[in-house]
């Protein structure tokens, strides 16, 4: 009986070949497609995650210069897409303000300086494209039009944003 088992019969057979190609094959084609799926899964998160990114570099970006904006009573734009931008205002103490915003690398740069003191540098936003960015100001209508674009990765996980934020400045006293 031992000899049975360990030996196969005349009858009983492995599997040829053939079989065995196919079966190599069709668990290639699985895992192939089951390795697609998940660098997809992957992909899609980076550039999700890419894209609130500068989301949130393009808020950042246009909130703290609409602000700024706000209060300025004298706007003066710059020659090369209205940077750098210069903000000043009188607060009711009488304090001068001064803001200037330009496009330095991919950060927007805010130097804020108060009474002709020494300046303070802050990088505002990052990731901004120095070729989608703008400031256009309307003198006539009284209307600061801002164009900031994030761009944050590569490649298929690029992720962009574009926001345009029109403010209308405090008029002058």
């Amino acid at each position: 009986m031992l000899k049975k088992i360990l030996f196969l019969g005349k009858k009983q057979r492995g599997f040829t070949l053939l079989e065995l190609l196919i079966a190599f094959a069709i668990g290639a084609l699985v895992a192939g497609s089951a390795t697609t799926a998940i660098m997809q899964v992957f992909n899609n998160s980076a550039r999700s995650s890419n894209h609130m990114t500068a989301v949130r570099d393009a808020q950042m970006a246009g909130g703290r210069l609409s602000h700024d904006a706000k209060m300025a009573q004298e706007v003066t734009e710059g020659a090369s897409s209205g940077f750098p931008l210069t903000l000043e205002w009188r607060d009711w103490t009488g304090s001068q303000h001064q803001v200037v915003y330009n496009v330095s690398g991919t950060n927007l740069v805010r130097t804020y300086t108060q009474d002709a003191g020494s300046p303070t540098d802050a990088s505002v936003a990052r990731h901004i494209n120095s070729s989608g960015t703008s400031v256009v100001w309307d003198e006539v209508n009284n209307v600061l039009t801002f164009t900031v674009m994030s761009t944050v990765g590569v490649g298929s996980q690029q992720g962009n944003e574009t926001r345009v934020y029109e403010v209308i400045p405090r008029p002058s006293l």
